[in-house]
């Protein structure tokens, strides 16, 4: 199995969508600092995803990198390629209560008892969910969720406050979240205001790439959105 995989383009067969990217200076600056970005993340012993743009709920995030563990994805289903994000959102569900019957993830999601059937079938026959103590429980989480950071970037020339705030709805699915700006020392109101939003800031003037300050951590997976992108990178580690 690839330690590396890059998701630069729309690949339908595994559900993950990007968009033409915005050409101008904060695009050129994040596909200048992408190599050092990550290097600034990469962890031995874990593998690594970029993820150009890719669509979620929230928009278009410059860049994700995920770092994962690869031995997470070797036992993969068929079935669960085909899963959707109905079947994810019931995955996140029963992952936050530990567990629930058909008749609750109906009234918690709001879905039919036919739809709720469907992906019950679906989650089983990949492995996921297994039936115990009148409920429909996640086998072994370690077992399948195999991202251990999830880390959004946002690039920005100008305009902290929009930066900020489009790295704080990053939080929605990340485990970390950066602005990358070219300003090498903000001010200490400015890092004030990134801490106050729990995200970090990353720099690259004319010293190279610098971790000025550091966000909060979120606990994965934050929303079916993180379970997502661990469902792309299995697919594409299993076509």
């Amino acid at each position: 199995m690839s330690s590396w995989i890059e998701f630069k383009y729309s690949n339908p067969t595994i559900g993950f969508l990007t968009r033409k990217p915005t050409v101008g200076p904060e695009l050129d600056m994040i596909k200048r600092e992408a190599r050092g970005i990550i290097d600034l993340f990469v962890q031995r012993g874990l593998g690594i995803a970029v993820f150009w743009e890719p669509k979620v709920d929230v928009g278009f995030p410059d860049l994700v990198l995920a770092l994962f563990s690869a031995s997470v994805y070797v036992q993969w289903t068929k079935t669960r390629s085909t899963l959707t994000n109905t079947d994810l959102k019931i995955v996140h569900q029963l992952y936050n209560s530990r567990g629930m019957s058909s008749t609750g993830l109906e009234k918690k999601l709001g879905y039919s008892n036919l739809q709720v059937k469907r992906s019950i079938e679906k989650l089983s026959d990949s492995n996921l969910i297994h039936w115990a103590n009148s409920q429909w429980r996640l086998r072994s989480f370690s077992e399948i969720y195999g991202i251990r950071k999830l880390i959004a970037i946002e690039a920005k020339i100008a305009n902290w406050a929009e930066a900020f705030m489009q790295a704080k709805t990053n939080m929605w699915f990340a485990s970390e979240s950066y602005v990358l700006s070219p300003v090498v020392q903000p001010r200490v109101s400015t890092q004030d205001q990134s801490a106050a939003y729990n995200v970090g800031i990353l720099t690259c003037g004319n010293s190279g790439l610098q971790k000025i300050a550091l966000g909060s951590y979120n606990r994965l997976p934050a929303s079916y959105a993180s379970w997502q992108f661990n469902e792309w990178i299995g697919r594409t580690l299993n076509q």
